[in-house]
């Protein structure tokens, strides 16, 4: 919750290109269906996937 946007944006990014370049061989391109954020003991927030 202290991170400002450009460092939630950065983060996000890191993951997500992580996720990717460890994907199973077989799964498809687009095995990411759904992102949700959520702090430890908060809400969760779906984010939008831009393909």
């Amino acid at each position: 919750m202290s991170f400002d946007d450009k460092k939630l944006v950065e983060n996000y990014n890191e993951i997500i290109n992580g996720i990717k370049q460890n994907r199973p061989q077989k799964a498809k391109p687009d095995f990411i269906k759904s992102i949700f954020l959520c702090a430890s003991m908060g809400k969760s927030y779906q984010v939008e996937i831009s393909r």
